[in-house]
């Protein structure tokens, strides 16, 4: 369905009467007729609105116009060819790139003229070597491939939004330049916060650097998601880290003693829930494995790992007689909805003179972007030019970016924290494409956020727009391990210096 700001793929049978939206929504198909003229007609319902399809046939395209409500937009549906049963694990993986190359690449957006080349031909020159390669070296290549848009929103899904490869007994974060262990199961207690020095037999930058472009991204955001990668014996061996996907020997150093372990994969549980990294930081997040012990006692956490698994929440700090908001997840909590928070915060901001408004998007990697709108019309009248600063990360992604950008382009906020982990200009939206053999979901992306002040003609119109010079900290600081296992967040202490100041 081509709407010039964001097409939307739908998949239509007709057998079932029914219509897949975005790789998602599935509803009814009705009222569907052809005339005497040879014109098909059909109906659906979506999102409270009625879609009236109108089109002819033509060889294997269907092609009209949708009516919904006063406004019609061009449709043009393609029959899909049928596979048939893979006669073993070459031909399966081969329809999976097929597919890849024949519906994703048409769906995606985000892809130039000479990425999109490049893709095509990298798939052929996966396709011709499947049968020399393993199941986890064909994930990560593919994943690569994909990767080739550029844009951090087009992506394979094998961990953080599906998980599809199985993980080590140990979680990692980067602080500054080291690796370190901030989670272990309970028989590897003893490598809670050793630093990782060697994977395999290369060196942890190294490895990084094998693991680096799995998907697209900023430099932090490679950061991120290496998070995952190097704690996954899957992911280590298809990127060629180290050879055995079954088990990994990491050599660490832990506290001036050099230590050699070989940790074993843990079983494959594959999930179709997102699961974050950051939440390993937060001692006692509840949706971390429970097996998996912390480093930081729960009793030392910060003010922004204690109620991390929130989606938003603040309170007043008296020390600096200012507001704290973290904004967790771009989406409503169940507990209280935005437009009942905002309400409660203004009331605060209303009936008292606050030296400053700290809004936290250090965890925020998304989700629906309106949510977070709601909450910057409804605040940023009350602050009368009181100072803002807003505290950014490497998991502050897509609607986090979105905030992060209204605060600054409505309050002229001041950025504390980490570089984002992504750029000001992205495309997003989209919607999700299964593979039909490996059951891998790959996602597409097709409407285009502008939130600098650079022109894109051959983009607009634009799905979501600001104006904001700059999204990089005017204050950069990213958290040692020292400050991380001692409770301290050097991020916010920065902030309270320059307020107190």
């Amino acid at each position: 369905m081509d709407d010039r700001t964001r097409p939307v793929v739908v998949a239509v049978d007709f057998d079932q009467m029914s219509m897949r939206v975005s790789g998602n929504e599935t509803v009814p198909v009705e009222n569907l007729r052809v005339d005497g003229s040879g014109t098909l007609t059909f109906e659906t319902s979506l999102g409270g609105d009625t879609l009236r399809f109108s089109g002819r046939p033509a060889g294997t395209q269907l092609s009209g116009r949708v009516t919904v409500g006063a406004g019609q937009m061009p449709f043009s549906l393609t029959r899909l060819p049928d596979l048939a049963a893979p006669r073993d694990r070459v031909e399966a993986w081969r329809q999976d790139l097929d597919v890849v190359r024949m519906r994703f690449l048409r769906y995606d957006r985000s892809f130039m003229n000479e990425t999109q080349a490049a893709a095509r031909h990298r798939l052929g020159r996966l396709s011709g070597s499947l049968g020399q390669r393993t199941d986890q070296e064909i994930l990560v290549d593919l994943s690569r491939t994909i990767g080739l848009s550029g844009n951090a929103h087009t992506r394979l899904y094998f961990v953080r939004n599906r998980t599809e490869v199985r993980r080590l007994p140990i979680r990692a974060w980067w602080f500054r330049d080291e690796l370190r262990v901030v989670r272990a199961a309970v028989d590897q207690n003893d490598l809670l916060g050793c630093e990782i020095r060697r994977i395999g037999d290369v060196s942890t930058d190294e490895a990084f650097e094998r693991v680096r472009d799995l998907k697209a991204g900023n430099t932090s955001w490679q950061r991120y998601m290496s998070a995952y990668y190097l704690t996954s014996s899957d992911v280590l061996a298809g990127a060629g880290v180290v050879r055995n996907a079954d088990e990994v020997e990491y050599t660490l150093d832990c506290g001036g003693t050099s230590l050699t372990t070989t940790l074993e994969a843990l079983p494959l549980r594959q999930t179709a829930s997102a699961t974050e990294a950051w939440w390993d930081l937060v001692p006692a997040h509840p949706a971390v494995d429970s097996s998996l012990m912390p480093a930081l006692p729960p009793r030392m956490s910060p003010r922004f790992l204690r109620r991390a698994q929130e989606n938003y929440w603040f309170e007043y700090v008296p020390d600096i007689d200012s507001v704290y908001v973290q904004y967790n997840r771009s989406q409503e909590s169940g507990a209280e909805p935005i437009s009942a928070f905002a309400e409660r915060l203004a009331t605060v901001l209303s009936g008292r003179s606050v030296r400053a408004l700290i809004v936290d998007v250090r965890f925020n990697t998304g989700g629906d972007l309106s949510i977070g709108t709601v909450l910057v019309e409804r605040i940023a009248p009350f602050l009368r030019g009181t100072p803002v600063f807003v505290l950014t990360g490497r998991a502050t992604f897509s609607a986090g970016i979105t905030h992060a950008a209204q605060w600054k382009d409505t309050t002229g906020a001041t950025v504390v924290g980490e570089p984002a982990g992504d750029s000001l200009d992205f495309w997003s939206e989209g919607g999700n494409l299964v593979l039909p053999n490996s059951g891998l979901t790959v996602h597409y992306a097709n409407a285009f956020h502008r939130y600098s002040t650079k022109d894109y003609p051959d983009r607009r119109p634009f799905y979501f727009e600001l104006s904001v010079g700059s999204l990089e900290p005017d204050i950069t600081i990213e958290p040692a391990w020292a400050d991380y296992i001692a409770g301290r967040d050097p991020v916010l202490a920065a902030v309270t210096e320059r307020i107190q100041r």
